[in-house]
């Protein structure tokens, strides 16, 4: 049965950011609209300032074809990126595009060397909250992305939230999954538009714009509905 866990009381964004820009790193282009769209748009809007880390090069969500290849697709997913970006209110000065491998971050040689990187990004910005996807999702590029986290987290002296994506739509009984956290839940109130907007930027995890793929990814729908209008949740993990 969903939420057999009662949901938390609702979050605001200053308790959230603590005041300070926020850092939010994506395992692929889209996971920061899908995840955060609206916890982005309100930092945009109040000038408090965010900086989005997208993890991957988003080139394996369609395999096998000819004409996006692996190269060419990464580039469309980093345009996509942007245009979601601009539609939060932001601009490519607050994206940071580490560009490891899709698919392949649990086997990759640079994670160290992210986690350095994303250390001095937050430090330098003087970030006090990082948002990252949590270890409970079942893609292994969430689940790194979740163990970057924790280190940069512990490193820079962060509070550290995890934000639930397919957790959140394969798990009806996600809540008591995730109750040994401390549950934030942000309303989307007025910027639940330029969440949506900024999801329909990433046109290619959304219809068939890539028609002569082997294997291709595509949003369902449902889950599409359910992110774009629920509140955002956020589970605080402790250092």
């Amino acid at each position: 049965m969903r939420d057999a866990v009662p949901p938390a009381p609702d979050a605001t964004f200053e308790a959230l950011s603590q005041g300070a820009p926020i850092v939010v790193l994506a395992p692929h282009p889209d996971d920061e609209s899908l995840g955060c769209g609206a916890l982005l748009a309100q930092a945009f809007a109040t000038g408090t300032g965010a900086r989005v880390v997208c993890l991957t090069d988003g080139s394996a969500s369609h395999r096998g074809s000819r004409l996006y290849p692996p190269r060419r697709l990464a580039a469309l997913r980093r345009l996509e990126l942007e245009e979601a970006v601009a539609r939060l209110g932001g601009g490519r000065e607050q994206i940071l595009w580490l560009g490891l491998k899709d698919a392949q971050t649990e086997r990759s040689t640079k994670v160290q060397a992210v986690i350095r990187l994303l250390t001095r990004t937050c430090l330098g910005l003087g970030a006090r909250s990082l948002f990252a996807p949590l270890a409970t999702d079942p893609h292994g590029d969430h689940r790194t992305a979740a163990a970057i986290a924790c280190e940069v987290a512990a490193r820079a002296g962060m509070r550290h939230f995890g934000y639930p994506i397919w957790t959140r739509w394969q798990r009806p009984d996600f809540r008591e999954t995730l109750a040994a956290w401390t549950e934030h839940q942000l309303p989307l109130g007025p910027h639940a538009a330029r969440k949506r907007a900024a999801i329909d930027a990433h046109r290619s995890q959304l219809a068939p714009l890539i028609d002569d793929a082997t294997e291709a990814f595509c949003l369902d729908p449902a889950f599409v509905e359910e992110l774009s209008t629920g509140p955002e949740l956020y589970y605080e993990i402790p250092r």
